[in-house]
């Protein structure tokens, strides 16, 4: 019988097949080799790689550059001028306009409690009940909203909740959120986001908003829409605040990218699988961020193109501490290049060493008390709608 083998394997058929399965043996040896690797590369560096335990903020986008002063080290990207692929030269090169006096208010209202303020119901109807208390937000900002108090031309006689019924399921005009609130004497107040990444209000989208606004109000009894509508200000006026808000927005606005570049890249799977097991989420196809507790993404890790093994993406003013999340994303991309015998580079393929990354810390951080200082405190309600 074993002549008999020998012989047949002498033939070239058995030659190949036991080529073949030779071949088989050793892919299989080195991807479970590899496995083992991961896995305790994966066991020694996670006691260094804690989740960042972000507070919870309000938002969603994505993609958009960090300017630094042009004298500092830095990688960037603007996203006004080049879109989301659009790569600056390394250094902030806008500067920081601090100029704006008023902060957006902190925090969404957690209810509120009925009274005077609330309006009243014609004479003989039932008790009044208090408005979805979700819905009403006490942080409305004259910076970044058109705000449109509901009282007069008979809106004072009608209760918010009869209001608020006649919008069920407005939040949007086109690009630009829509959302109610209380101010500071409890009267209604409607809010029309100015501005976004994707740029100012529009005319389609203040039209939207007029119109929605004055269906809604002459479906309230008693109430003269067309008198107070007439009261509002027209399109240059709305236009003109959002265009000087526009340019402040492209002032600060900034996203931190660099880069794995390694000359033998782990498969997707393996990649995939070290992520998670650092504690990230797969948010889209081979896209992994470590999220707050909002399920709002503190930063991403995605497929790299160019040459690149993968991206690591930080979306600052969309962050709350951004410079806890900036650490925390080093320590990370670290770990990826020793898991997968590469290196950390810039846009250009430099290498980017601990005093490189030390000078960004410091840049991310004055990014950060800019953004506060001007209106845009990172990882807010209103920065993940208007930097979205």
């Amino acid at each position: 019988m074993v002549q008999a083998l020998l012989e047949q394997l002498q033939t070239l058929p058995g030659l190949v097949g036991l080529m073949i399965g030779l071949v088989l043996m050793v892919v299989l040896a080195l991807n479970f080799r590899e496995a083992l690797r991961l896995r305790r590369l994966t066991a020694r560096v996670r006691s260094r790689i804690e989740p960042v335990d972000a507070p919870a903020g309000g938002f969603s986008a994505e993609e958009p550059g960090l300017s630094v002063g042009s004298e500092e080290p830095a990688f960037a990207r603007d996203t006004m001028r080049h879109g989301v692929n659009g790569l600056a030269e390394p250094g902030f090169g806008h500067g920081l306009n601090q100029g704006v006096t008023q902060g957006l208010t902190q925090g969404l209202a957690e209810g509120f409690e009925q009274g005077p303020g609330l309006g009243t119901a014609p004479v003989g109807s039932p008790g009044l009940r208090a408005a979805s208390p979700e819905r009403l937000h006490r942080d409305l900002s004259e910076q970044d909203e058109w705000l449109v108090t509901l009282d007069g031309y008979g809106l004072e006689q009608v209760s918010h909740e009869l209001i608020l019924a006649q919008f069920k399921d407005w939040h949007r005009c086109g690009q630009k959120t829509v959302r109610f609130g209380l101010d500071r004497q409890d009267r209604l107040v409607v809010a029309l986001l100015l501005v976004t990444r994707q740029g100012g209000l529009s005319l389609n989208e203040y039209n939207q908003f007029y119109d929605r606004l004055a269906a809604g109000l002459s479906e309230c009894p008693g109430v003269d829409a067309a008198g107070f509508m007439a009261t509002l200000p027209d399109f240059s006026v709305c236009h003109a605040r959002s265009r000087e808000r526009l340019r402040m927005l492209e002032s600060l606005d900034g996203q931190l990218v660099f880069h794995l570049q390694s000359d033998h890249p782990a498969s997707t799977q393996n990649t995939a699988s070290f992520l998670s097991a650092m504690g990230l989420s797969e948010r889209a196809e081979g896209r992994f961020s470590r999220l707050d507790e909002q399920s709002e993404a503190v930063y991403s890790v995605l497929p790299g193109d160019q040459g690149f093994h993968l991206s690591f993406m930080l979306d600052l003013p969309r962050v709350s501490n951004p410079t806890e999340a900036f650490a925390d994303l080093v320590d990370l991309a670290r770990a990826c290049a020793e898991a997968f015998s590469g290196r950390l580079v810039d846009d250009a393929g430099r290498s980017l060493n601990s005093t490189l990354f030390d000078q960004f810390a410091q840049q991310v951080a004055s990014r950060a008390e800019a953004l506060t200082s001007a209106g845009f405190p990172p990882g807010s309600w209103a920065n993940r709608k208007i930097f979205s």
